[in-house]
């Protein structure tokens, strides 16, 4: 399939309007892999499965193509003070989701599959995991049971709401710093 634009239309709406908002862009990308899904009209992006995965596949190799002197709302915390863009660079359009389906090891460089994800299932990562302090906190929208509301990274987040997610080292290391100085900062 080559730059081909798919026209859907959600059920239950008709009429142009309703057309132009769901009309996309789809771009085949890493051999046919992945699919970036880009809506006509906002130009928002988001990163698709073309085939099925397993829970625990490796879905891709990652890499930094770019270190950055602080983060931005493309980059990944890949250590306690490295930020990078991701290579290769269709994986900047993964999006967030309280309720992710890949998890992006820093530590052994690939993104993995964290359970089951069916053909043309988009692909989200919880930004928590990888993120200590995002420099563009926003208001989630992933529609989630379990969504957390405001996304501003792990550090603003309570501990019973981390564990209940893969993370990477340096946010487990960090979040063992911020509990020992609490309860120094409580015996003080």
């Amino acid at each position: 399939m080559t730059n081909a634009v798919c026209r859907e239309t959600c059920s239950g709406e008709s009429g142009l309007l309703s057309d132009l908002q769901a009309a996309v862009n789809t771009i085949p990308v890493d051999g046919g892999k992945f699919l970036i899904r880009e809506a006509l009209v906002t130009g928002s992006k988001a990163l698709h499965a073309a085939r099925p995965f397993e829970g625990g596949e490796i879905l891709s190799a990652i890499g930094m193509r770019e270190q950055v002197q602080s983060p931005n709302y493309l980059s990944v915390q890949f250590g306690e003070f490295e930020h990078g863009m991701l290579h290769p660079v269709h994986l900047q359009y993964i999006n967030h989701s309280c309720s992710p389906n890949v998890f992006f090891d820093v530590k052994a460089m690939h993104l993995r599959a964290l359970r089951t994800i069916g053909q043309d299932e988009e692909l989200s990562f919880f930004y928590p995991s990888t993120e200590w302090n995002m420099n563009q906190p926003f208001h989630c929208h992933c529609h989630s049971p379990s969504c957390l509301g405001h996304i501003q990274g792990a550090a603003y987040l309570p501990e019973s709401i981390l564990i209940q997610y893969e993370l990477s080292e340096h946010i487990k290391d960090l979040m063992q710093r911020a509990r020992t100085a609490a309860r120094c900062s409580a015996v003080a």
